[in-house]
């Protein structure tokens, strides 16, 4: 089974993720407090800075969302990054975004050129630094892919907890993993639960029947003997039947019954004719 987690973000809503470059000297920029570089802070530190919530600005204004909706990743100068798209820095960033939104974000993002000023809390200089243009990479969405494994059917399997794999997918289609690192965070990891299995031919006991290869006791009332096997079909029991009103016969019942049943008195027809022509004889 699949599932996909986007890490950090809110339920419902899709990560998409770019780099924006803007041509601006790195250290014109106030690093935040407590680091040296920007290398050294922390995401959190990063996305809560001061030139954060500027870049936030630009961007949500290019992309036509909001500027909640936008997480910084990282701050970094251009040199040395593989790929120089623009002197300057470049802003990791990722937009979360409900489904619905997604595909005119990423239509805005193939034309976004963000304006950005540098407030005077964000410069180094603490004053106010000119407005810049940057450019913009397109949206891409990006999640870790869980992939559950499947829990044993054999008989007499023990529970266990398999762990379950996760792979990197950008815009739906497999990618390296490290892609999904920047903008969800480090690939998660997880578990799944699997019962222990039906037992291999168990005999239950007087007053058990067979539930999906198990024995379970009769519900009340109901009774069921001994023997019904694990390994076969699911099994029923029977209603109990009560018999006590039996055990005591009904005598005016009885009584009727022998009446009925006691043979009638039989007079043999040759017998009355023949006393009645001697009757006839004698009156004559």
């Amino acid at each position: 089974m699949l599932h996909s987690q986007l890490a950090d973000s809110c339920a419902g809503k899709v990560q998409l993720a770019s780099v924006a470059t803007l041509p601006l000297d790195v250290a014109d920029l106030k690093l935040p407090t407590g680091v040296t570089s920007w290398e050294d802070a922390t995401p959190e530190q990063v996305n809560n800075s001061p030139i954060a919530v500027d870049i936030k600005a630009g961007l949500a204004t290019a992309l036509n969302v909001n500027a909640a909706d936008i997480t910084i990743k990282s701050i970094a100068a251009t040199t040395g990054r593989r790929r120089r798209l623009q002197d300057g820095i470049a802003v990791d960033y990722v937009v979360a975004l409900p489904v619905a939104d997604v595909a005119a974000a990423k239509t805005a993002s193939a034309t976004a050129a963000p304006a950005v000023t540098v407030s005077a809390a964000a410069s180094a200089s603490d004053t106010e630094l000119a407005e810049v243009t940057g450019t913009v990479t397109a949206l891409k969405s990006y999640a870790w892919v869980e992939t559950e494994p499947t829990c044993p059917t054999d008989c007499g399997q023990d529970a266990t907890t398999p762990a379950t794999t996760f792979a990197c997918e950008e815009d739906g289609t497999a990618a390296d993993d490290a892609l999904c690192v920047v903008p969800l965070g480090t690939k998660p990891t997880g578990t799944v639960s699997c019962a222990a299995t039906r037992s291999c031919g168990t005999l239950c006991v007087a007053n058990e029947k067979v539930v999906a290869h198990f024995c379970e006791a009769c519900e009340a009332g109901k009774t069921n003997a001994a023997g019904d096997g694990t390994a076969g079909a699911d099994t029923t029991c029977d209603t109990t039947t009560d018999t006590d009103t039996d055990t005591v016969p009904d005598l005016n019942a009885a009584g009727q019954r022998a009446q009925q049943s006691a043979a009638p008195t039989v007079v043999p027809a040759i017998g009355l004719v023949t006393g009645m022509l001697a009757a006839l004889q004698l009156w004559v």
